[in-house]
Formats: C-alpha cells, structure tokens, sequence
C-alpha cells in the first residue's frame, strides 16, 4: 500500500478529495468575508455606531471567532469531525442571516451564531484536509495552499461584490447573499465527502464517519450555551477583548504544561517550537485584523477612489487581499512545489520570519504613502494596492502553513487542539488588533479630513510596522536555537 501512495504522488501529486475542499473554503469564506467587508462600515453607516465601539465590536468578532475553533476543535476530534462541519456550517447559514435584520441585539445575536458555527467547521476541515496527507509528505504545505487559496476564490468574489451589493441595494441584501453561498458548502461537503481517503500510518484508508445523534447532541448542547454568552460578550465589545487577552495567556500556560509533560524528548520540543511560533504569530495576525477596522476608515477617508467619474466602493477594495492570494498564491505554490520535488524546501520557521517582516513592510508603505500625499491630503490608490500586495505575501507565508505546522509537530492524538490553539491566538490578536485600531481614531467622527488625521495614522503605522519588522528580523538572527527545537 505504501508503495502505491508514493507512485499516486509521482503520476498525482494531490489527493482525491483535495479540491473538494477547494470548493467547500470558496463557498463558505463568503459568510466571514461579507462581515470582514462590510461589518464596520455596517455598524458606523447603517447603525450609526460610534467609531471606536465598532471598532472593538469587530475586534471582539474576530478574537472570539478565531477563539472559538479551540471548543470547535475539541468537540469535532472528540467526537466526529463530519457531523462538527455540517453542524457547524448550518448553524453559521443561520447567523449570516440573522445580520440581516437592522436591529443591534439581533445583528450581535447573527454573528455569535456565525462565530460558534465557524469554530466547529473551520478547525474541522483543517482536520480533514491534514488527513488527506501522510505526516512526512512534502506536499503537505501545498496542500494546505492550495486549499487556503480555494478559500480565497470565494473571498474575492464576496468582497469585490460586497460594495457594489451594499450601494446599489443594502448591506442587508449583501448578508443575505453570504448566507445563501455558507450554506452551498454545506451541500459540496455532503456531496464530496465521499471522495476522501486519509491516511493512517503507512496505510491509505477511506474516510469512515459516524454522524449520529449521539454525536451530534454534545455540539448542540455547546451552541446553546455559547451563542447566547458570545452574543453578551459582543454587546460588551471592550471587555470581551480584555477577557480574551487574559484566556489566550492562560492558554499558553495550558499548552506550556502539556509540552512539559511529553515523555518523548523529541515531541516534548516540537511543541515547545509549535508555541514559539505561535506567539510570534501574533504580531503578523494583530495587524492582519486592521484591515477591516482600522484600514477600512483609512481607505474610505484618506484615500483617492476616484478612477475618473468612478469610485471604488470601500469593502470593495477588501477583495486586493483575496485577488493577491490568488494569483500570487498560485506562483508561490508551483514555486516551492517544484522546490520539493527536488527535495529543498524553505523551513517553515523562515516562512514565518518573511510573512512577519513582509505585514510589516505593508503598513510603512502607508506611512511613506502619507508623506506624498497631495494638497488635498487624499493618497494615491496604488499605495493601497502595494500595501496589501506586500500584506498578502506575508499571509502566504504564514496563513496556510500555520495549519500544516500543528499537524508536522503535535502528536497525533493533540493535533485537533492545537489546531484550535492557532486559532485561539489569531482570536488573542484580533482582541489586541481592537486596542491598535481605536488607538487611530483621535480624531471626533465627523471629522473627516484626511489634513487632520493623516499624521496620526502614519504614527501608529510606522510604529506598528517597525515592531512587526524587528519581530520577524529577531526570529531570522534565532535561527540557530530554533534548529535545536524545530527538526523540519
């Protein structure tokens, strides 16, 4: 058996199944891209919400929904990573559209659904999509890729289309319309899921699942409990923050005590790297969650939209992210694949070190973008379309591999955790990005002059891209120590 999968990989080099989830991601990404895109300028336009509390609110969506994969992760490992994604993606269908209705209790009440859906469906893919590959497979981060760049599709298309719908018809109609794709993939994965053949140990074996009530009633129970807590939690944006800051560093402490306990030397080091890099992460993943907050307002105030009598909408200009993903996501992939079948590959503690300063060039692009800027105090459009090229690259490096480095070092029986724990910390610096972001807004809200806040925002970006650039330098001269801990 074990010499038919290495004659697959020759004549086959991805998995069945593989694409399926391609699919499934592009579907599904609509619902968080929508929100990504739109909920700011949401609460801010249509609700009339105070900039810095919906600031705090987007924070507290993106901490607790990143937070969220750890229970997500758990329960699907526990019991069946299946029934965790068909559950969790009608759960999330339902929250898309319960943001539709233009009442504040009802729109926190549609993202806590969201929130804890996502959290059984995204950890658990992630899950299924690592089972496609043996543990030692050099093509296992190119097909973590290949599905992250699936997730992309459906991202570009929702957020290039998220401001057209919201201008010529409503944000409610936008909402709609992700609700409507969330629960498509839904349908591709009970469609696909047959495909699948995962591996264990040597062996290539089909995918057997046991959806049933017995498995299904523990993930229910735990979305009764936890929509409506998450749902108080949003209604209390600052706070929750706060509390998640606090939860991501006992969580540390968690896994900290885990990797002490490994009676294996090697894996008790792996996961000491694992935690390493995680926390590293956090820089990357803080400023990442600006885009839709804080560089949102900066877009829609400061930046020249005009292309002739045209203006971009704002959650349009979200989809450079996606388009870059995409395009640039397919050159890295069939790069560091024909890498691999020359046996080199780049470790992934220098993917993550070029993801790092690369987030960081992107915002000191917009400083030095700020320093141009005209009579009118408005920047050119094109500095935008550098700053999230240069974003974007430092995702590809740390995006999809994030997912691939918990299966490569956590044992066998700890991976679903740790993969909620990746998660977990993404959700600790969108609770951070919240603070970083309402840092920016000094300025009342109805001044919109880029004259007036222009130098404030090149403050806080020359000094949030300064950190993140000597974090990722920092991880470059460790290189040494790390090889110590991280054998790749």
């Amino acid at each position: 058996m074990a010499e038919n999968t290495q004659i697959k990989l020759k004549t086959a080099p991805f998995p069945r199944g593989l694409f399926t989830f391609f699919f499934v991601n592009a579907a599904f990404m609509s619902g968080l891209i929508m929100i990504n895109a739109l909920l700011v300028l949401y609460l801010t336009r249509g609700i009339r919400m105070d900039v810095k509390h919906a600031y705090n609110v987007y924070a507290a969506f993106g901490a607790l929904f990143y937070s969220s994969a750890l229970l997500g992760g758990f329960l699907g490992g526990r019991y069946d990573h299946k029934t965790a994604v068909i559950f969790g993606g009608l759960l999330a269908g339902c929250g898309s559209f319960l943001i539709t209705i233009p009442n504040i209790e009802m729109i926190f009440l549609g993202l806590s659904c969201f929130i804890v859906g996502s959290g059984l469906m995204i950890p658990n893919i992630n899950c299924l999509t690592g089972k496609l590959f043996a543990k030692d497979d050099p093509l296992r981060d190119g097909g973590f890729t290949v599905a992250y760049i699936g997730t992309n599709v459906g991202s570009f298309v929702t957020a290039f289309a998220s401001g057209f719908i919201a201008r010529y018809f409503s944000y409610e109609t936008a909402y709609f319309f992700s609700s409507s794709m969330v629960l498509v993939s839904v349908v591709l994965f009970v469609i696909g899921y047959k495909r699948f053949n995962f591996h264990s140990s040597d062996q290539v074996i089909p995918y057997k699942s046991d959806v049933s009530m017995r498995n299904l009633l523990p993930m229910i129970v735990a979305a009764i409990i936890t929509v409506p807590a998450i749902a108080i939690l949003l209604s209390h944006a600052e706070v929750s923050n706060v509390l998640l800051i606090i939860g991501g560093i006992l969580m540390t402490g968690v896994v900290l005590s885990i990797a002490r306990k490994q009676k294996d030397k090697k894996a008790r080091k792996k996961l000491y790297a694992f935690l390493i890099f995680t926390l590293f992460g956090l820089a990357f993943w803080a400023l990442y969650m600006l885009a839709p907050s804080a560089l949102t307002i900066f877009v829609q105030n400061n930046v020249n939209r005009h292309i002739g009598t045209f203006i971009i909408p704002t959650s349009s200009v979200y989809s450079l992210n996606p388009f870059f993903i995409i395009t640039v996501g397919a050159l890295t992939t069939l790069y560091f694949f024909r890498k691999s079948l020359k046996g080199e590959r780049l470790p992934l503690r220098n993917k993550f070190a070029i993801g790092i300063i690369s987030m960081g060039a992107g915002y000191i692009t917009l400083v030095l973008a700020i320093s141009f800027a005209g009579k009118s105090g408005y920047i050119a459009f094109y500095w935008i379309v550098i700053s999230y090229f240069l974003q974007t690259l430092g995702e590809l490096f740390i995006g999809p591999i994030g997912f691939a480095m918990a299966g490569a070092l956590a044992p066998a029986h700890l991976e679903g955790m740790m993969m909620g724990f990746f998660q977990l910390s993404t959700g600790v610096a969108g609770a951070i990005s919240g603070f970083l972001a309402s840092a920016t807004a000094t300025a009342p809200q109805h001044i919109a002059d880029p004259h007036i806040t222009n130098p404030t925002f090149a403050h806080f970006f020359a000094l949030y891209g300064s950190i993140t650039v000597a974090i990722g330098i920092l991880i470059v001269s460790l290189t040494p120590q790390f090889k110590k801990l991280w054998s790749d």
